[in-house]
């Protein structure tokens, strides 16, 4: 495992995700439009019209842990996280492999191990993101 994904958020702080995968998905929104034909003309020229609308999606799908990191406990960074999460409104940054992108989180799932002592070392987690700009609110 990697810590090559960071998420911050102003006045809440950092949390270091030490990567198992990372899944990048790009997505376009083309509009297809089927092209009316009668009986006799149905093998002349394409059948369907695609219409590229130039909206792309960009999303990441992360899996890792979080554990002790920069002064903190498996447990304070758990807590940004999901301070950072359930905050209303507003976008965070995702630092990746050393790019920045401003993201929207969409869900973040976390776990936490069965484990003999009082206070877990790591937390499984789960994030789901898209690269968005923030329009209006906080």
């Amino acid at each position: 495992m990697t810590n090559n994904v960071t998420i911050t958020k102003s006045g809440v702080g950092t949390v270091y995700i030490f990567t198992q995968s990372i899944e990048e998905l790009i997505t376009k929104k083309p509009r297809y439009i089927r092209v009316p034909r009668s009986y006799q003309k149905w093998d002349q020229g394409p059948k369907t019209m695609v219409i590229d609308t130039l909206v792309v999606t960009h999303n990441f799908v992360i899996n890792g842990e979080i554990t002790r990191a920069e002064g903190d406990t498996a447990q304070q960074q758990r807590d940004k996280l999901r301070t950072i999460a359930e905050q209303k409104g507003g976008t965070v940054t995702l630092n990746y492999d050393g790019t920045d992108y401003e993201v929207f989180i969409d869900k973040c799932s976390i776990k936490e191990e069965s484990h003999d002592e009082d206070t877990p070392d790591s937390y499984s987690v789960i994030l789901n993101v898209t690269e968005a700009e923030q329009r209006g609110g906080s």
